[in-house]
């Protein structure tokens, strides 16, 4: 804490003798590291940024423990992806003249990937049975987008379509996760 301490060294040797000096000592100030950093998708990028108050004299190094056994050095912003879905510790730790440690740390989240993926009943339509059923059979979504070649489009999760004419279509499915995470 900030304030005014008297710190008291006492030495003693084997003959019992003993001395003590006295000093008092000010902290006029704290540095109190903080960083940015948030609950991610997994294969995300996401910038880390660290932000420090109190910041009298430099920053001579700087460590960041990513949570998941890599560090990376001497960084004040970086970008970073995680590759497996998980919680992770992060702690940044950074060093200022004369050699003073001072660290933060945050837990996040990284999500993984909803699945997309959908059924067709019947998986050919022909001009007699045009219409088709569509069926999600995605995994961990809770948002489903579809986006067919000749521009229809339409958020339900299962739906039945009839097509307009005889042709080849594409027909993509993107979904999401309560935590916002996507896959096509």
């Amino acid at each position: 804490a900030l304030g005014s301490y008297n710190v008291s060294l006492i030495v003693s040797n084997t003959f019992n003798c003993w001395d003590t000096i006295n000093h008092d000592v000010l902290v006029e100030h704290i540095v109190k590291p903080q960083f940015d950093i948030k609950d991610i998708c997994v294969f995300d990028t996401q910038m880390v940024k660290q932000h420090i108050q109190d910041l009298i004299t430099p920053i001579t190094s700087s460590e960041w423990d990513m949570g998941n056994g890599l560090r990376v050095f001497d960084k004040d912003s970086f970008e970073y992806v995680y590759q497996n879905p998980g919680t992770y510790k992060v702690t940044m730790q950074v060093e200022t003249n004369p050699n003073c440690l001072y660290s933060a740390t945050k837990t996040i989240e990284v999500h993984d990937l909803p699945t997309a993926g959908f059924f067709m009943n019947p998986e050919r339509a022909d001009v007699v049975n045009a219409e088709v059923d569509f069926t999600s059979n995605a995994v961990d979504a809770v948002s489903y987008v579809y986006q067919f070649s000749h521009g229809f489009s339409t958020t339900d999760k299962d739906f039945t379509y009839r097509f307009p004419d005889t042709a080849t279509y594409s027909i993509t499915q993107t979904v999401e996760s309560q935590y916002g995470c996507k896959d096509t």
